[in-house]
């Protein structure tokens, strides 16, 4: 009698591995989530089942998947979007009101964009006019662009109100010009009495003193922050002030 032994084998199934892909904005993360699988390994090196990624380019990733000692492979990638890019040309007010500065954005990206302003500012476009500024400090203002992506920028930015000519005490006629500048500007009295020129920050701390009795003087500032500041002009006419921005 012959007997035949039988030998049972098991052939467990590949997994199939699937795994999910994102579209972020540049700086945002997502989460990638592999399934069909009882144990995974990213190309990142996670062990888990789901990872959170924040490139900063589009970015392909790997995961492999494995159970009952059968692993299979899967890629997705997430892709980035850029930011729109955004800059800001600002006027600042002048008139009595100080209402009437503006604002333009010129924006590159993926258009067409949307422009959402912070009140009091009313535009929905990349010009906003009739801004109220604010002498010294300047009024701030929020806009938020975003593009076709949905991906969003922001810019702030200050509107001042700077008049030609501010005077107290009966002090006699100031001007700045070109203002707002580069640093570099020329202050004209209006007259040749000694006076004694101090330019302050918005703090009111005194960054530039200058004694000088001509009409005019140019002055010098283009290794100082970009911002407000004050000159304040004494003489035996009285005190006078005026605003300016270093841009």
């Amino acid at each position: 009698m012959t007997f035949t032994q039988s030998v049972l084998v098991t052939v467990n199934p590949t997994p199939t591995i699937s795994v999910n892909s994102a579209t972020i904005c540049s700086g945002q993360s997502a989460t990638l989530t592999a399934s069909g699988a009882t144990s995974y390994t990213w190309n990142t090196g996670a062990t888990s089942n789901s990872i959170v990624v924040n490139p900063s380019v589009t970015t392909a990733y790997g995961v492999i998947g494995e159970s009952l000692g059968c692993s299979n492979t899967s890629t997705t990638q997430v892709v980035v979007n850029p930011l729109p890019i955004v800059s800001t040309s600002v006027t600042n007010a002048t008139n009595q009101g100080c209402n009437n500065g503006s604002a333009t954005l010129t924006v590159s990206g993926n258009g067409p964009f949307t422009y959402s302003w912070s009140a009091p500012a009313s535009s929905t476009t990349n010009v906003a006019t009739n801004l109220n500024g604010t002498s010294g400090t300047g009024t701030s203002y929020t806009v938020t662009v975003t593009d076709a992506n949905g991906c969003s920028s922001v810019s702030t930015f200050t509107v001042d109100c700077v008049t030609s000519i501010s005077s107290i005490n009966g002090g006699g006629v100031l001007s700045v010009y070109p203002n707002p500048n580069n640093g570099s500007f020329i202050i004209s009295f209006g007259s040749n009495v000694t006076k004694l020129v101090k330019i302050m920050d918005i703090t009111g701390r005194v960054v530039k003193e200058i004694s000088t009795s001509d009409k005019e003087i140019m002055v010098d500032m283009m290794n100082f922050a970009r911002g407000t500041y004050i000159i304040e002009v004494m003489s035996e006419e009285g005190i006078s002030r005026v605003s300016i921005i270093k841009e």
